[in-house]
């Protein structure tokens, strides 16, 4: 069985303090950019099982479980300007009541968690 690449800590703080510092500033930015930044594979970056897409995922998990919104929701696919699919799989998770089987449903509930992601963060710089 293949061992997934370890990412020190470090890395995943300077990752999150990047989607923080883009969220303050009303920004989004795509999976290869993030993941050549930070020396992560970008032509694997928004494929499931990277390392990128776990480290989004936890970092969502544990926004979501301090009722703040997804951070992931500023990291999308260069060629849809949206979150790939395990962003909306990992959103249907964490709130078992929403489905989001519909193009439609997935873009109306991204845009909504993408403003509220900015609304936060940019409250949160007032604090």
């Amino acid at each position: 069985m293949a061992r997934k690449k370890q990412v020190p800590l470090a890395v995943k703080n300077a990752i999150f303090e990047k989607l923080e510092a883009l969220a303050k500033a009303g920004l989004t930015t795509t999976y290869g950019d993030l993941g050549r930044e930070f020396g992560l594979d970008p032509s694997a970056a928004y494929y499931e099982n990277s390392i990128l897409w776990y480290i989004l995922g936890d970092f969502s998990i544990s926004e979501h479980e301090k009722g703040h919104p997804m951070i992931s929701a500023l990291v999308c696919r260069h060629d849809t300007c949206m979150p790939g699919l395990g962003f909306f799989k990992l959103a249907e998770i964490l709130n078992p009541k929403l489905t989001l089987n519909t193009e439609e449903k997935r873009t109306e509930f991204y845009c909504k968690e993408l403003k509220r992601l900015f609304k936060f963060w940019k409250d949160r710089e007032r604090v």
